[in-house]
């Protein structure tokens, strides 16, 4: 089994809330040393992430496995790799000796400009300045490699209600979230910036058969006759790909994305392939459903519903785009009958279906809705911009 070449850096700092010092240190895993099958390290990151999701929002369904960020480590085609691990050095390696992790992905491809962020810690170890240190070091990564922007995501539970005072808005979209919560204090302590909130809402399955066909019967008269759906799952039939490719870039763009300084993805066929075979490789398998245009014999939409081998019981809605041309005809309604009626089929074992959601999609927040989603977290998207490389 592989092991990191790690760059060590020993840290003593002092304890917030928690009595007495903590001593740790910094190693950058070495990515290229990591095959699929999972070292301590990984394993280690998977039980911090596990541990932080479970502390938000008291359930691990978006934390992955072990195996599956093993595998998602090795997959670099399209993007730069970087985790920065805290451990505690009387621990030795094993997994509990890492206290807390720092995740940077950097696009290769496009969006050459920014990097993608996380930042987590043991709840045991957290307001011990880990996780502060660790921003520090994913900072000065990005400023290394040449990024001007830092991308960063934070959950939390929907339950209060905040008077005005302590509502925390983005600087676009709708939404607020609460500036007394732990991740929201944490976020604008480091210096970033709200741009977005978004919906997380859940839909509990099985979904009774006369309630899709209520709502495809409603939905019915606006589809008209010139469109119908076309399904597949896995890997995009060939014949499909060309139309699939520019669905592909119309969502990284058309989706909400408040005032985050994110730009266009590009996608070609290389790129497709390598994201199918990373999806499958990491136990993840699609169910796709695609409107195509009978007169121009085109695909003008898609949704698609992303299952995990190492969960079974849950699920998750990914994009759906349509494009603008053909709006207007209810189609995303119609795409997503047809998906849900396919997973159910295909995966009866499937008991809950998680979605995102810009606060200010109105028309999408509709359509889950009337699919039976509801909201149970929200989750803020954070930004700090950099000092170009040289400058002031």
């Amino acid at each position: 089994m592989p092991n990191s070449k790690p760059k060590k850096q020993w840290r003593t700092r002092p304890a917030r809330h928690n009595p007495g010092p903590v001593d740790y240190r910094f190693e950058t895993m070495d990515l290229t040393a990591h095959d699929s099958v999972p070292g301590w390290q990984t394993s280690g990151l998977a039980e911090v992430e596990r541990d932080h999701m479970v502390g938000l929002l008291g359930h691990d369904d978006f934390a992955p496995d072990a195996e599956q960020i093993a595998v998602t480590l090795t997959n670099r085609a399209s993007v730069h790799k970087h985790v920065i691990l805290a451990r505690d050095p009387r621990a030795g390696d094993r997994p509990a000796s890492v206290l807390g992790a720092a995740r940077l992905n950097m696009p290769s491809r496009d969006n050459t400009h920014m990097s993608w962020a996380s930042v987590t810690v043991r709840a045991e170890h957290q307001r011990r300045g880990i996780g502060t240190a660790l921003w520090g070091a994913a900072w000065s990564t990005t400023r290394d490699a040449g990024r001007t922007t830092m991308i960063m995501e934070s959950a939390h539970l929907p339950g209060t209600h905040p008077e005005p005072d302590h509502r925390l808005h983005p600087a676009a979209g709708t939404g607020y979230l609460d500036d007394r919560d732990g991740a929201t204090r944490f976020a604008r302590a480091m210096g970033l910036r709200l741009m977005q909130v978004e919906r997380q809402s859940t839909q509990m399955l099985p979904i009774p058969r006369e309630q899709l066909h209520r709502l495809r019967e409603g939905a019915r008269p606006a589809v008209g006759p010139d469109y119908e759906v076309l399904q597949w799952t896995g890997v995009t039939p060939h014949e499909l790909v060309p139309d699939y490719l520019r669905l592909l870039t119309a969502m990284s763009t058309d989706a909400p994305m408040g005032g985050l300084d994110y730009h266009e993805e590009v996608w070609d066929e290389r790129r497709l392939q390598e994201a199918e075979r990373a999806e499958e490789r990491a136990g993840r398998q699609s169910l796709t459903a695609a409107a195509r245009h009978r007169p121009s014999g085109r695909l003008v939409g898609y949704t698609q519903i992303q299952l995990d081998r190492y969960k079974p019981h849950m699920a998750h809605q990914e994009n759906t785009v349509v494009l603008r041309a053909h709006r207007g005809h209810r189609l995303g309604l119609l795409l997503k009958i047809a998906n849900v009626e396919q997973l159910q089929r295909l995966a009866p074992q499937v008991r809950r279906v998680h979605t995102w959601n810009a606060a200010e999609n109105e028309h999408m927040l509709a359509v889950n809705t009337a699919l039976g989603y509801r909201l149970t977290s929200l989750w803020g998207a954070w930004q700090y911009q950099l000092a170009p490389v040289g400058g002031a």
